[in-house]
C-alpha cells in the first residue's frame, strides 16, 4: 500500500509540473511570467503560483526545467526565503538571476532582523515563538542582503526596512511588482501592531 502511495504521489507531481510548464511557456508568448512562489493558499491574480513539491528554490534542475526557454518577468516571494540558510538563498537568487528576463525584477520580504521591538524578534527569529518561525533558518537586515545583492551583481532598491537606528524606512511598494501583506503598510496584519518586513527588489545591473 505505501509503494503505491508514493508511486501515485509521483506521478501526480510529474503530472502538474508538466502542467505549470506548460503554462509558463503560455504566459512567455507575451512576458508575462509572473510568480508567486511558496505562498502555499495566498494567490493574486495574473500570478502564477509556485510551492513545494512542484517547485524548489534551491534545484537547478527544476529552474532549468521551467525556465530553460521562458524569461521571468517577476518573482514574489513573501516570507519564504527566511526558510532557507544564507547559503541556499544565495544559491537560489543565482539561479533566478540566470533566467530572469533582461526587464525582470525579484520582490522579497522577509522579516527584519533590526526591528526595534523585542516581541517582533522574539516572533519571527529562527526558533521564535510565531507560527512558522520553527523552521526559520536565516534572519537579515537590510545590510546583509545589500550585501548579498551586491555580491550575486544585482541592482536593487529597499522598499521597507529599519535602518540600524531603529528608524523605519518606507519606500513605494508598486503592487505591479508584486504585493506584500505583512508590512508596516498593512495594519491589519498581525497582533503585532507594529509589524513590518525587510523588503528589496532585485533587478538585473545593466
Amino acid at each position: 500500500m505505501k509503494i503505491l502511495l508514493k508511486l501515485r504521489r509521483k506521478r501526480y507531481t510529474f503530472l502538474t509540473r508538466r502542467k505549470l510548464r506548460r503554462q509558463i511557456r503560455e504566459l512567455s508568448k507575451s512576458n508575462k511570467v509572473k510568480l508567486n512562489i511558496g505562498s502555499g493558499i495566498l494567490t493574486y491574480d495574473n500570478w502564477l503560483d509556485l510551492n513545494l513539491p512542484f517547485f524548489d528554490l534551491t534545484r537547478s534542475d527544476l529552474w532549468a526545467y521551467y525556465f530553460s526557454d521562458a524569461p521571468i518577468n517577476n518573482i514574489l516571494t513573501e516570507h519564504v526565503l527566511e526558510h532557507l540558510t544564507a547559503e541556499d538563498v544565495k544559491t537560489s537568487l543565482t539561479f533566478a538571476k540566470k533566467y530572469l528576463h533582461e526587464n525582470g525584477v525579484i520582490r522579497i520580504a522577509v522579516p527584519d532582523k533590526n526591528h526595534p521591538n523585542p516581541a517582533y524578534i522574539e516572533y519571527v527569529r529562527p526558533g521564535g515563538s510565531g507560527s512558522g518561525a520553527d523552521d526559520h533558518k536565516s534572519f537579515w537586515n537590510f545590510s546583509d542582503f545589500i550585501d548579498l545583492a551586491k555580491d550575486l551583481g544585482f541592482a536593487y532598491a529597499l522598499q521597507e526596512h529599519y535602518d540600524e537606528k531603529g528608524k523605519l524606512i518606507l519606500g513605494e511598494l508598486n503592487p505591479e511588482r508584486g504585493i506584500i501583506t505583512r508590512t508596516a503598510q498593512n495594519k491589519t496584519k498581525s497582533h503585532i501592531a507594529d509589524y513590518s518586513s525587510l523588503i528589496i527588489d532585485l533587478w538585473l545591473e545593466e
